[in-house]
């Protein structure tokens, strides 16, 4: 399958959970892209498409925050947009 039909990966957390990341939908762009702090729209952006609440990415490790952000971002990056 090609990269581009992907709908959805998968990210294996430290602790051995196992998280999907799905593709935005336009909605997703539109809602956290109005968010004029980076740091703020990323752990928006990642907790929408990891259906993770803000308390769920807080207690992750950060290591396990930048794969789940780096997967988000991998999404992203070939519409020039950026978590």
């Amino acid at each position: 399958m090609s990269k581009e039909l992907l709908k959805e990966k998968e990210v294996a957390l430290s602790d051995g959970r196992i998280v999907k990341v799905r593709k935005p939908k336009l909605r997703d762009i539109r809602i956290h892209f109005s968010e004029p702090n980076l740091e703020e729209r990323q752990i928006a952006i990642v907790g929408t498409l990891a259906q993770m609440t803000v308390d769920e990415l807080d207690a992750l490790d950060y290591d396990d925050f930048i794969l789940l952000k780096d997967t988000a971002e991998s999404f992203l990056s070939s519409t020039g947009a950026v978590a």
